[in-house]
This record gives structure tokens, sequence and C-alpha cells, in this order.
């Protein structure tokens, strides 16, 4: 459904108020908003942003016909589509006994496309723009203490909750994925999402895993793992969110591994130094991992010693067949230098070529 479209619906407020479902301050606004130019709403909202926000949220939370839900999602995506910016109004403090959230995520999880599409796209935005000094109302402590105010932390789970139920079962065949890749890559880039990692939060993990098993264009592949590496190198101690329990259904090193045997360099090489990571991360008791070993699965999963030696492969062929003019030399040395201190490697090169010819077939 186009955003245009929807935007050219005319909306009955006048019955809204003779129900009382909006209010004649409410009224006045949408009359002075509603079907104007570009310019003249963008001055509204210079003047009476949080206003006008107050007016969306409370429709939003009071009133369930779907056509009028959709041009309220579609005022606001265009409001914020022209200045992303925008996004701070919602947290204005006149608005701190507003609950900014909890209509966006509810209509995360039902109704029409469109209104998951939106929803995530706004919410997004919302947490983007979360003030980074953190006080007792915007953590989602109202100033009427018998009010629950939903906070970021819930907002930041229940989307992710949401993007990975999408990545498994996509709502819409075409836009579901582009639309999830853009949210996860806007949320990455904020401190409080990334910080996650330092809470021991391993549902960012199975997000990354869900997102390598079903994007299939290559710049979005090159994106991922470029964050991936960034947020491990950023603190190394953080591979070891890939071995949390919750993961333990996980195959946490197939993905990585499928992507050393093809695409560009960039994708190799990134892939290629996360599973010298993850792998120097695991955890050295009884020999596996609880990822490799799971007595109620039937599921064949990819251990850490098949790793190390396709691994091995790889890079003895990369040292033989550079795959980049300049790059590949020193990426494959430096991740042997790390994997040299692994016994399984050490005892590959009492072979004679120096390489482990495990079968690789599985990951291409």
């Amino acid at each position: 459904m186009m955003l245009s479209k929807v935007l050219r619906r005319d909306i009955p407020w006048e019955i809204y108020l003779a129900t009382k479902l909006i209010t004649g301050t409410s009224l006045q606004l949408l009359r002075r908003y509603d079907k104007k130019t570009e310019n003249e709403k963008a001055q509204l909202l210079d003047d009476e942003g949080p206003s006008y926000i107050h007016v969306f949220i409370s429709i939003l939370r009071d009133i369930q016909k779907e056509e009028t839900v959709e041009y309220v999602l579609a005022l606001i995506d265009e409001m914020l589509t022209a200045n992303p910016k925008r996004a701070k109004l919602f947290h204005d403090k006149t608005l701190a006994d507003e609950d900014i959230s909890e209509p966006f995520l509810r209509l995360l999880w039902k109704g029409s496309w469109f209104r998951k599409e939106k929803s995530s796209k706004i919410l997004t935005l919302i947490v983007s723009a979360t003030p980074k000094q953190i006080d007792p109302i915007a953590n989602g402590q109202s100033t009427d203490s018998k009010k629950k105010i939903t906070t970021s932390d819930h907002v930041l789970k229940g989307l992710l909750e949401w993007l990975c139920i999408q990545l498994k079962k996509p709502s819409h065949p075409t836009r579901t994925i582009p639309a999830l890749v853009n949210c996860l890559a806007t949320l990455l880039k904020e401190p409080i999402v990334r910080s996650s990692f330092d809470n021991n939060d391993p549902s960012y993990i199975h997000l990354f895993l869900s997102i390598l098993r079903y994007i299939q264009k290559e710049d979005m592949v090159e994106y991922v793992l470029a964050l991936i590496y960034e947020i491990l190198t950023a603190s190394p101690k953080r591979a070891k969110l890939f071995y949390d329990k919750t993961l333990a259904y996980e195959d946490i090193y197939k993905p990585f591994m499928r992507l050393l045997w093809k695409g560009s360099w960039l994708i190799q090489e990134k892939s290629s130094k996360i599973l010298t990571l993850i792998v120097s991360a695991r955890p050295k008791q009884n020999g596996s991992t609880s990822n490799e070993q799971s007595t109620n699965s039937k599921k064949k999963m990819t251990t850490s010693d098949d790793v190390l030696k396709g691994l091995v492969e790889w890079l003895c062929i990369q040292l033989k067949e550079p795959s980049h003019p300049t790059r590949t030399i020193p990426a494959s040395l430096n991740c042997l230098a790390t994997l040299l201190t692994e016994p399984v490697v050490t005892s590959s090169f009492v072979r004679a070529d120096g390489c482990s010819r495990a079968g690789n077939s599985a990951f291409v």
C-alpha cells in the first residue's frame, strides 16, 4: 500500500469528536494540519510539535478503525521522513506522562503489513532519538507513580522479538527483509543498543544469525558482517555471547562458514575474522560447547573443530591464490596467528600440505 494513497483518505474527525474519541482541542489541531502543504505542516510542527505528537498518540491509543490508524501512522511517517530529527518531539518533557511507545508496540503484532512496517520504522526512530541523559521519567517512570510507562529497554526488546519473528515468518513476501535490515542498521548506530552486548543480551546474536541466513543482497550481507565485526572488536569478550545457553540449538558457525566460500572479498574477510574471534572465545570444557551437542535435537550442528579445520583450509587456499591483491595476506596471517594457539589446528600441520581438508561441502 502506497503512503500517498493512504494520505488521500478523508477521515471523519468530527464524528470522532461527537463520540468523544477525540477532544475539541485535538479537532482544532487536526483541522489546521490535515491536508496542508509540506511547508505548512513543517511550520505547525515547529510551533506546536509536542501537541501534535500528543494528538497522534491519543488517536492510536483510543481509535481502532483500520483506515484511521493507518492514516495517522502515515502522517507520522511522513513527518519523520521529511525530517528524522523530529523523533526528538516524542521525548519532549511535556509528554513525560504519555506512554509514547505502547501504541506502536501493540500495532507491530496485528493488522496489515502497512501498520507493522510503519510502526517498526517509527519505533526505531523514537529509540534512536532517546536522550542520552536518561532521567527517571525518560526511563519509563511517570511523574504519576500509578501510571506505568513503557521503558526504552522494553521497547528495544519488543522490537528485537518482532524482528526475529519476522525474519523467520515474513509478513510480506518482498518488503519485510529490507524493512528489517533498515531498522537494524539504524538501531545499531545507537549506543543504547550496542551497550546491550555489555549487558550480556544474546538476543542480538540470534538476530544477526537470522539475518545472515535470510538476506541475499551482497551489500546488506557486507553491512551486517561489518557491524558484527565492529561490535566484537570493540570488546572481544562479547564473542562469548555466541555460546549463551539460549543459543544452544543455533548453529552459530554455519552462516559464517558458508560465506567464507562465496561473495565479495569483504564478505570473506569479515567472515574469517569473525569466525576466528568466535571460535577463540569458546568454552574449553568437555571438548565441545553447548551449541555442538544436544541430546534433544536431531539436527547436525557444526562443531568448533569443523570450523577450525575449515578456516585453516580456506586460509591456505587464500595464501596460495589471494582473493585480494593487498589485503589477503595480512588478514590471513593475522587469523592464523590466533588459530595456531588451538591444538586441533597445530595437529593439522602434521599433514604434508599443512592444511586440513575436512569436508566443507556442507558450507558451500
